[in-house]
This record gives C-alpha cells, structure tokens and sequence, in this order.
C-alpha cells in the first residue's frame, strides 16, 4: 500500500496541527499514525475529514473516547500527550467540546510538560555551573571551566553541538509554554471551535530553523569525527609530531604492557580546531618495563596554545595545581614546564605536547623537552597572527 510521510506542526501548534490534517486529508491523503516529528498518511480519495485535537493522559483518553464516539468523533492516532480526532465534514459536527472553556482546562497538563521539559536543560547548566564553583572552591581556581577547555579543543563539534541543543530546547520551551498560554485565553472566550492557527514570527521561525540547523551540523561533524578516528600500532618511526622513547635515549623492545595490556600504539583525531595524537609507548629496558603517554595537540590558531597549555595543568593527572610546574628555559620551545618526575608540558607555536612518563630525575624530563624541541624544529612554524 502507498504510504506518504510528512513533517508535521509540533505538539503546542493544536490550531496547525488542525488545519495540517485536514488540508491533508482534502488532497487525498488519510491520517493512519502520528510519531514524534512526522506523521504518516495513507491515500483515500474520499476523505473530506475534519480534525480535531485533544490532550490528555492515556487514563484520560479512555474516559474520554466513548464521549467523543457519541458525537460522531472518530478515534484516529496519539503520540505522547497528544491525540487525534475525526468525524466526516457532512455530518456538520465541529468540536470536540461543546463548550471551548471546558477544552481550554485540558491544555493544562500540556503546558506542565513544557514547563518539566523547560527545567531540565535548566538545571543541567545549574549543575554545571556549581560543579565549576564547587572546584573553584576546592582548588583556589576553575577547574572544571578548564577541563572543559581541553574538552573543547578535543570535541569542538559536540561541545557545540550539545550547546546549540540546549539553546535549542530551552527556546523551543518557552516558545510552547507561551503559546499554550494563548491558545487557552483563546478558548476561555469561547468565540469558535476553530483553534487559531498562530503565525510565527519570522525572527522566531528563522531562530527555531538556525537552532535546529547548527544542531543537526555540528551533530554530523561530531559524527564524521568519531568515524574518521584513526587507531592503530605505533610505527618504529614516528609519523606525526610526537616523539617516541628512542628520541629520548631509551632503547628496548616494544611488548605488551603487562600493567595495562596494551601495546604500542597511536590514536589520531581532528576537530574543527586541532589535530590530536593520543599516543602510548611501551618497550622492556633492562628487564624492566618503560612506558609513555603523550597528547599532542596541532591547533588551528595558535593564540590557543596559552589557554590549552593552562588546562593541561589544571588537568594533569597527577600533578595537583599548576603551581606544581616548573618553567624550564628549553632553546627551541616557547613554553616547557615540568611537574613532579611524571609530567612535562611544552609548546612550540600552534604545537602543544603532554607527556607523562616514570622519569627518575630533572635530567630526564629536561632530555624529554629538548627531544620536543628537535622535533618541532622540523615541524613548519604557523604565520604570524594566526
């Protein structure tokens, strides 16, 4: 059977809702089911139908129905809250209600699950926001305002993405709870069965479309980026920016750490704001087992390097406060600091490095810096104000 799928008004657009349905249903084309954001219809070449809309609770509905089916009013689908309702246009019957004000108090719970859906982005960014403060108590300085920097430059699409969301969901809220509220001083007065069909404003409708639209993109890149992932085992030559324990002196064989289980390998992944290489190191010296960490960041702008520099301290695993690092005078770095024997951070232009690692001494961190240097001297230099 042919079957027609079209996007229909949302659920706070009772009058558009309405008059969608019963524009379809004049071209040919039957209500059969109503899902979340599209509804599905089947061909009827005689269907001059009237429709109508009620809301309520599954418990409700019941109650409701034999009510309705003795004026003539036909049962046709529901989704959520919201249910539909026809009757042939000549039997002359045009309301659900005999009374408007009676239907205007059944919007009710209508307009408290836009309020609950409101609160709910709403308090995500209360938490957010005392999440930041909570550190900010405990630490003397924003923790989690920088974790989520690094998070930004790692994931710029879906922290983007999810902010567009949010945006996205709170206008879309308030949007609804402002228009259920008209609709009901509409009924109260009780002037037509015909719900108004309420015109957006096009600064409102432009807004709802762009919201919807950053979301969907950005949620795409974010897609696109998590496919485009690149993991795989380490080379015996690097073949990107990060450095390997040769570099710094340390020979051996790779193996299979026996601590984590893992073996040498690389992880590749670009944002829209940097190229990123997650990489572990692991090779047997002397009968014991070495390893390294780094994070290698290639950022677009390099006015970016400072920021990601401060939250790699901020967020470094073992090191408490940035007060733990040190300033090292590298020749060749714009930035090294190093932390307590485990870490080390530097910068070469639009190049950042995190690499942790079981030094023994200073000496060996200062080897670490000045293998980053090396690198980064065959690395070409970002133009100036970029």
């Amino acid at each position: 059977m042919e079957k027609k799928y079209a996007f229909h008004p949302k659920d706070y657009e009772i009058g558009e809702t309405e008059q969608f349905y019963t524009d379809m249903a004049a071209k040919g084309w039957r209500l059969t089911k109503r899902g979340a954001i599209l509804s599905r219809f089947s061909p009827d070449s005689n269907c001059a139908m009237l429709y109508r809309v009620d809301t309520a609770s599954p418990k409700e509905l019941e109650k409701r129905k034999a009510g309705f089916k003795e004026q003539g009013w036909e049962y046709v689908t529901g989704h959520g809250c919201i249910h539909i309702f026809c009757v042939p246009k000549s039997r002359g019957v045009t309301a659900l209600y005999p009374q408007q004000r009676k239907q205007a108090d059944t919007l009710k719970p209508l307009r408290k699950q836009y309020v609950s859906a409101l609160l709910q982005p709403l308090i995500c960014v209360f938490f957010l926001i005392l999440l930041w403060n909570v550190s900010y108590a405990v630490v003397g300085q924003g923790h989690f305002h920088m974790e989520f920097y690094r998070i930004w430059v790692e994931e710029t699409a879906l922290s983007a993405g999810f902010a567009s969301f949010l945006l996205w969901s709170v206008y879309s809220n308030i949007r609804g709870i402002w228009h259920i509220g008209r609709l009901r001083r509409y009924m109260e007065r009780g002037i037509s069965p015909d719900h108004p069909s309420v015109p957006a404003h096009p600064i409102l409708r432009f807004t709802d479309r762009t919201l919807i639209l950053c979301t969907v993109m950005l949620g795409g890149l974010a897609l696109f980026q998590r496919i485009g992932r690149l993991t795989y085992d380490m080379p015996s030559q690097s073949d990107g920016p990060y450095i390997l324990l040769s570099d710094m002196g340390v020979t051996g064989q790779r193996n299979q750490s026996f601590v984590t289980n893992r073996s040498s390998q690389v992880v590749y992944d670009q944002s829209l704001l940097a190229e990123h290489w997650d990489t572990f190191e692991t090779v047997e010296a002397d009968g014991k087992e070495l390893w390294m960490y780094q994070d290698v960041y290639h950022l677009k702008y390099g006015g970016m390097a400072i920021p990601l520099m401060n939250s790699l301290m901020m967020d470094a695993t073992f090191a408490k406060l940035p007060a733990d690092f040190i300033a090292q005078d590298i020749p060749g770095l714009d930035y090294a600091w190093t932390g307590q024997r485990l870490e080390c951070i530097a910068v070469s232009g639009d190049m950042v490095y995190y690499v942790t690692y079981p030094f023994h001494d200073h000496g060996e961190m200062i080897s670490a810096l000045n293998a980053i240097a090396v690198k980064c001297s065959y690395l070409p230099r970002p133009m100036e104000g970029s």
